[in-house]
């Protein structure tokens, strides 16, 4: 069989219609596929609506909505809301495209007489302006931040009411007895206890600044 120009034009064309056709079928499948992934990946994923209280939705729905929800960090709202941290923040993330956030005061650990301010469980400082607060532990003195984790750990352990800040050790009292120290466990206070139930005087101060040593004076 010999094949003519013409018959080769002709053959070129026809395919170059099929691959034109293939291309289009796959593109149209490929929009067939992806824009309904799209539309539902939007719908669940993109935060369509914020449910917050009053005071802190104007900043939160400017840095939320359009956003993917997983990509929503408590870090990037809470820069945004002005009190915080005098305010405990939580974030829920709904599927469909909602963000829920709630607030509740903070309850302060630790009230710092002194300067007037409180730290919460997380040891952030915080003030209450003319509203006064409860707190398990009242310190007095200056507090600088390289304290403010061993002031928290002070308070849980709940042997105190109120201690004094003095220099780079602290003075508690227990009733009349004055207790000096630096940081306080779980035996440094099995430690008091068992003075307390030993020493005879009403009146007394109990040292526990050097390691593995109470000073009686």
């Amino acid at each position: 069989m010999i094949l003519t120009v013409k018959d080769n034009l002709g053959r070129r064309k026809r395919r170059k219609k099929s691959l034109r056709r293939n291309i289009l079928k796959i593109v149209m499948l490929l929009i067939i596929i992806v824009v309904p992934l799209v539309i539902l990946y939007n719908y669940i994923f993109i935060v369509r609506y914020v449910d917050a209280p009053t005071e802190l939705k104007g900043e939160a729905e400017k840095t939320a909505l359009g956003k993917p929800l997983y990509t929503i960090k408590k870090e990037s709202i809470l820069s945004k809301i002005e009190g915080y941290p005098k305010y405990d923040i939580s974030l829920m993330k709904i599927i469909p495209g909602k963000l829920v956030i709630r607030k509740k005061s903070v309850e302060p650990e630790v009230y710092l007489a002194d300067m007037n301010l409180y730290i919460d469980k997380n040891g952030n400082l915080f003030g209450s302006g003319n509203k006064v607060l409860y707190a398990p532990l009242k310190v007095y003195g200056q507090v600088d931040s390289s304290k403010i984790k061993t002031i928290l750990n002070i308070s849980r352990k709940g042997i105190f009411k109120t201690i004094h800040v003095n220099g780079r050790y602290f003075v508690g009292k227990i009733g009349h007895v004055k207790i000096c120290f630096t940081s306080l466990d779980d035996v440094m206070i099995r430690r008091i206890k068992l003075v307390m139930s030993k020493e005879q005087r009403k009146y007394y101060t109990m040292d526990l600044r050097f390691r593995n040593q109470v000073i009686i004076r």
